[in-house]
């Protein structure tokens, strides 16, 4: 076998990643007005249908996707939660954890603002309930209960 060479369900992966579609398959008809909870915040698209510049990058590699790839691409994330044992049971059935295939995006004044507002109610929760674990999340900006 030849080096790099591609094989099985990244060989796959690679065929569709090719993108030979139209630009914009992907978001034909995602802003019309009369789509289920076309009111909803979104993250990506401004209430004017601009894309919010923390989604450019995204918007941009996903634009010329065709809906085929990103359904290969997530039938392929089930699969291998599956068989690595990432599953819960529901009535008796075996299914893999939910995972988006999306990543949120987040900037760093909302990051900043999260991690602000996680140590400033760090002091009320230790002074009503000392723990251990409250004092590191507070010491390391992260969100526990305590």
């Amino acid at each position: 076998m030849r080096e790099g060479a591609v094989l099985g369900e990244d060989a796959q992966m690679e065929r569709l990643s090719t993108r030979t579609g139209p630009a914009g398959e992907l978001f034909d008809g995602y802003l019309d007005p009369k789509r289920p909870h076309a009111e909803a915040y979104d993250e990506m698209f401004a209430p004017d249908s601009t894309i919010r510049q923390a989604y450019r990058r995204l918007h941009d590699s996903l634009a010329t996707a065709r809906p085929a790839e990103l359904t290969a691409r997530s039938e392929a994330l089930d699969r291998a939660l599956v068989d690595q044992g990432i599953t819960f049971s529901l009535s008796g059935q075996e299914r893999p954890f939910p995972l988006d295939l999306m990543p949120r995006v987040i900037t760093a004044a909302e990051w900043s603002w999260n991690v602000a507002w996680c140590n400033g109610f760090a002091p009320l929760r230790r002074s009503s309930r000392t723990s251990t674990a409250t004092s590191r999340s507070s010491a390391t900006g992260c969100c526990r209960a305590g």
